[in-house]
C-alpha cells in the first residue's frame, strides 16, 4: 500500500480497483448479424468470434513508430454510458524515445453503435514515484492531470473487429523527465457512447502496462495488477507513438554579471576620455 498522508490526493496502488472500472459489451458474432450481451454488474469488453479481421497494412498508421500490438484487434475495451470522464493509456519508458519530442498519435477505434464519428484528446502524463509498503518496490504511477493535451477526431469508425485507427499530429509535444510516462485516450462515453479502444490479445505478445481511470475513480489502475478478470487476456492496447526528429536545444546566451558591467562601463569610459583628448 503507498502511503498517501502527505498528500490529499494521491494516485491508487496499483493493486486497487476503481469504484467503476471500465467495460465493454461482450459480442458474439453469429451468421446474419451481432449478438450482444451485456453484463451491466461488472466489467465485460467487446468482442469477435470466428476469424479475426487484420489491421495490417496500409489501414494501419504509425508502424515507424513504437509499437506494443501485432497489427490485429480481438478485443476492445470503453466504459459504462454513466461515465463522463474515462481515460486509458499506455505506458512508456523515455529510453524508447530517441528524441526530444512526439510527431505523432494512432489509436484503434471500434464502435457497436450507429455513430461512426467520436470527439476524443490525446493525454500525456508524467510518473510519479511510489514506494509500495508491503514489499518495498519502486512502483511509477501516471499524475493525475495531464502535463499536455491534444484535441483529436476520428471518422467512418467501423463495428468490424479490426477496428478504425485514427493518426493524430502531435505537433511536437517533448515527453517529460523521468524513467516513464504515459500516452492515451480520454473520451465522454455518456456523449461518445458505444466506442471502445481495440485491443491485442495474442499470447505472443508482450504484455504492456495500461493505466485507467474513470470520473468516479479516486487514482489510476494497472491492468497488470487488477484482479478484474475482463484484463485477464489483455496483451496490449492498439495505441502507438511515433517520435518526431531531433530538435536542437536551445541556446541560453548568459548576459554580462555585475563585474562584467562595471568593466565595460569602464572601458566605454576610457574610450570617451581618449577621444575627447584628440578633439
Amino acid at each position: 500500500m503507498f502511503d498517501r498522508s502527505a498528500r490529499d490526493r494521491r494516485s491508487q496502488t496499483p493493486r486497487n480497483i476503481g469504484r467503476l472500472l471500465p467495460i465493454a459489451l461482450m459480442t458474439t458474432l453469429v451468421l446474419g448479424g451481432i449478438g450482444v450481451s451485456a453484463a451491466w454488474a461488472q466489467p465485460v469488453r467487446v468482442d469477435g468470434s470466428g476469424d479475426v479481421s487484420t489491421g495490417d497494412g496500409p489501414t494501419a498508421p504509425c508502424e515507424d513508430g513504437i509499437v506494443r500490438d501485432d497489427g490485429s484487434a480481438e478485443t476492445a475495451w470503453g466504459w459504462v454510458p454513466t461515465v463522463v470522464d474515462g481515460r486509458y493509456v499506455q505506458e512508456f519508458a523515455l529510453d524508447e524515445m530517441p528524441s526530444n519530442n512526439m510527431d505523432r498519435f494512432c489509436v484503434c477505434w471500434r464502435r457497436t453503435n450507429t455513430d461512426t464519428e467520436i470527439d476524443f484528446e490525446v493525454h500525456f502524463y508524467r510518473h510519479e514515484r511510489f514506494i509500495d509498503e508491503d514489499d518495498g518496490t519502486v512502483v511509477w504511477v501516471p499524475e493525475l492531470e495531464p502535463y499536455a493535451v491534444v484535441p483529436a477526431h476520428g471518422s467512418n469508425i467501423t463495428d468490424e473487429v479490426a477496428g478504425t485507427w485514427v493518426e493524430v499530429d502531435l505537433g511536437g509535444v517533448e515527453p517529460p523527465i523521468g524513467p516513464y510516462f504515459s500516452v492515451g485516450v480520454k473520451w465522454d462515453p455518456s456523449q461518445e457512447n458505444s466506442f471502445f479502444v481495440c485491443g491485442d490479445t495474442t499470447v505472443e505478445t508482450p504484455r504492456s502496462n495500461v493505466w485507467f481511470i474513470d470520473d468516479r475513480a479516486s487514482g489510476w489502475t494497472s491492468v497488470l495488477n487488477t484482479i478484474d478478470p475482463i484484463f485477464n487476456v489483455h496483451r496490449a492496447f492498439m495505441m502507438r507513438l511515433v517520435p518526431g526528429p531531433q530538435l536542437p536545444a536551445a541556446i541560453e546566451v548568459p548576459g554580462p554579471d555585475v563585474k562584467g558591467l562595471l568593466i565595460l562601463a569602464l572601458a566605454i569610459g576610457l574610450v570617451a576620455a581618449w577621444v575627447v583628448r584628440r578633439l
